[in-house]
């Protein structure tokens, strides 16, 4: 939507310039470091395809409005181009990475200059005939009446956003959709190459600085996410608490018998766990937000709100993952064959489901007005109260005694003690021999 809004704005005179060039470099530069650093060689390559399609380009718009003509073969470059960057958009886009980078980088590099190779040769040999071969095919069924562009690079770029599209939905990835939101800035640059002189630049900024983004948040997402829950992770926590002021609570939350799960029916029933229970932490409300703290330990962060603000919230989500049922299936009597499976579905007696249960305890600044770190202990202190009064329940923390309050106990302490009366000494009893002779006689 801001690229469109840009590129309405724009005046068709606005310069291209040196400006342009310097910029398109660096971000090409910043874009393709990133790519080659964390191993994104689809990145890379389409970061490249994107800033060779830029020289192409805007060495043609630049004639063009300078002098108002055409440069040579214009058309070949235009169309050429125009055909050629969305299909590499797809290659690149369909093409995942390997395990091996090194013969991955010269697979791309053989494929692609290969393609891009045999494109410039024909060009070179019959310039008349490939423009021709480009413009002239007529696909009467496709509706491409609307845009500027031939049918062949019509068609490439209808694909490239349908193909990059399903990609994007079906596998959900922040590099995904960066790929299709290119696609889509080459539908609305390519049709106005020659009529907006900034058109070019702006639309081949946006291309490399969302190839950029995104390799900057999968970064961040790898550094503060938790990969097998999807929760904010234990350096998001400590990066959350370094900025919290004011009033705030935080719960820890503790899975119970965790150990038992993993001794019993394996770890990944117990990675099944760990996933529900951090769903229905995720969707406490309330205004926390959850983090994944560690094990089977996760902890709620309530901003602007004192522990007693958040039993009800901490409560509900208690009896929503008590209330909820974990079913195993059995491996040994799963079908074979999806018609097995929908032949054998509905006929069978459900198996009763794990319950799963969790113990809480939380603690505010104002019982611990130490810092967040103090207020973790004492919701740790709170946890284990829990845990010891028969788990599957949420405590508070007990807010401990000022100097004030244990002063005054001292000085209750001191003058019950003083008007306590004196114990008065049992009288001792001394005995003789004799006595003692009579006493054992008896």
């Amino acid at each position: 939507m801001l690229l469109a809004l840009i590129l309405l704005l724009l005046p068709a005179t606005a310069p291209a310039g040196a400006f342009y060039q310097t910029l398109l470099a660096v971000l090409a530069c910043v874009a393709g470091g990133l790519a080659l650093l964390y191993g994104r060689l689809r990145i890379l390559f389409m970061v490249l395809v994107t800033y060779l399609g830029f020289l192409l380009l805007s060495g043609q718009t630049d004639v063009y409005l300078r002098d108002g003509r055409f440069a040579p073969h214009a058309a070949l470059v235009f169309h050429g181009a125009s055909l050629w960057l969305p299909l590499m958009f797809v290659l690149n886009g369909l093409w995942h990475e390997r395990g091996q980078p090194l013969i991955d980088v010269i697979k791309r590099m053989l494929y692609q200059t290969l393609a891009f190779g045999v494109f410039v040769l024909l060009a070179a040999w019959r310039p008349e005939h490939m423009v021709s071969l480009i413009a002239s095919v007529h696909l009467p069924a496709m509706p491409l009446q609307w845009s500027v562009l031939p049918a062949l690079p019509t068609l490439a770029i209808y694909a490239a956003v349908l193909v990059l599209g399903i990609q994007a939905v079906w596998t959900p990835r922040t590099e995904h959709t960066a790929m299709f939101l290119s696609a889509v800035c080459l539908a609305v640059m390519l049709p106005r190459v020659f009529a907006d002189a900034a058109v070019v630049p702006v639309g081949c900024s946006f291309i490399l600085l969302l190839f950029a983004g995104s390799i900057v948040q999968e970064t961040f997402r790898m550094a503060f996410r938790d990969e097998l829950t999807g929760l904010r992770g234990r350096r998001a926590l400590n990066d959350v608490l370094t900025r919290l002021d004011g009033n705030y609570s935080i719960a820890m939350v503790d899975i119970d018998h965790f150990k038992a799960f993993n001794d019993t029916h394996g770890h990944q029933t117990g990675d099944q766990v760990l996933r529900l229970v951090a769903a229905r932490l995720n969707r406490a409300g309330g205004g926390s937000r959850a983090y994944r703290y560690g094990g089977e330990e996760f902890a709620l962060v309530f901003f602007g709100k004192l522990a007693h603000e958040c039993l009800e919230t901490l409560e509900g989500v208690r009896v929503v993952i008590e209330s909820a049922r974990m079913r195993l299936r059995d491996e040994s009597s799963r079908p074979q064959s999806e018609a097995q499976g929908r032949a054998k579905r509905g006929t069978g007696v459900d198996r009763p489901g794990l319950r799963v249960t969790v113990s809480i305890g939380v603690a505010d600044s104002k019982h611990s007005p130490d810092g967040p770190m103090a207020v973790i202990a004492a919701a740790d202190a709170a946890l284990y109260a829990a845990k010891g009064a028969g788990r599957n329940q949420v405590k508070g923390a007990v807010a401990p005694k000022n100097a004030r309050v244990r002063a005054a106990e001292a000085k209750a302490a001191a003058e019950k003690a003083a008007t306590a009366k004196p114990r008065e000494p049992e009288p001792k009893v001394f005995r003789t021999r004799a006595s003692r002779q009579s006493a054992d006689s008896l």
